[in-house]
């Protein structure tokens, strides 16, 4: 999808917080220590990449399916 590759594009930040979210067990807490970031910023950008894509990141089909287009 042409939408998703976009927002991984324009919103760098959204690639990385998946990629991390992935490399620490779906954990937003670890994700959060690891990225240097509260917990907060993190649930707010799996929220935004949902809404934007219809694709939930907190669910591991849609994590796999959103980190196909990351680019690595």
């Amino acid at each position: 999808m042409d939408k998703i590759k976009s927002l991984m594009v324009i919103h760098p930040e959204y690639a990385e917080t998946l990629r991390a979210y992935a490399e620490n067990d779906m954990n937003a807490i670890k994700t959060a220590r690891a990225l240097c970031y509260h917990r907060h910023t993190i649930e707010y950008r799996l929220a935004k990449i949902k809404e934007y894509t219809g694709i939930d990141p907190t669910s591991f089909r849609g994590l796999c399916e959103l980190l196909q287009y990351v680019e690595a």
